[in-house]
């Protein structure tokens, strides 16, 4: 099944290498206006699905895997995607306040995979009626494996070679070069790095 384009919108440009388009299968969905996408070569899906609102960005590199990634970007955010970064299976990147989530080069996001920019819902103080909770950027630098069922949660950032164990929930900076897991994650161990090898 190809890559299915629907334009609800205006001067929205969608850009897909051709050989991406022989590889891949899902749906692009633009609901808005001033919308950008660019899928470079090599990219590999299987029933991808994006979301797009208004004045979003969203870029996928060389050689990504994005298998059945959502996208959902309500309006002014830049989703980045790094260059051989693979997702093994079902996962979802939401941007629903405008914030940005950037992915590096050569990471390894494992299924069940979740992150949100934003809590969906506003928190009011009573004595000031103001929001208490809004929305944060969302980081994951180059070479980070996440295990399978994990977390981000706004303003997460989460340093190159780093390893996010399985079901933890990142609320937070997880430095470069470290192990990192619970509810929420913490570093277990620093100095550490990793392989695609069992050596």
């Amino acid at each position: 099944m190809p890559i299915n384009l629907v334009d609800n919108g205006n001067n929205n440009t969608v850009i897909i290498d051709a050989q991406t388009k022989s590889r891949c299968s899902g749906i692009i969905i633009l609901n808005g206006d001033n919308n950008y996408v660019n899928i470079q070569e090599w990219v590999n899906s299987y029933e991808f699905m994006m979301d797009i609102g208004h004045n979003c960005s969203i870029f996928v590199g060389k050689n990504a895997q994005l298998a059945r990634l959502n996208i959902y970007a309500k309006h002014d955010s830049t989703i980045n995607i790094g260059e051989n970064t693979g997702f093994t299976n079902k996962a979802v990147l939401h941007a629903a306040e405008s914030f940005d989530i950037s992915i590096g080069r050569n990471c390894i996001i494992a299924d069940g995979f979740f992150a949100t920019v934003s809590d969906l819902h506003s928190i009011i103080d009573i004595n000031t009626n103001t929001r208490l909770n809004y929305g944060k950027d969302i980081t994951i630098e180059d070479r980070v494996w996440i295990a399978e069922s994990v977390r981000l949660l706004k303003g997460s950032h989460i340093g190159a070679g780093s390893i996010v164990g399985i079901g933890s929930i990142v609320t937070g900076a997880i430095p470069q070069n470290c192990l990192a897991t619970g509810v929420p994650a913490s570093v277990r161990k620093t100095q550490v790095t990793w392989d695609y090898r069992l050596l």
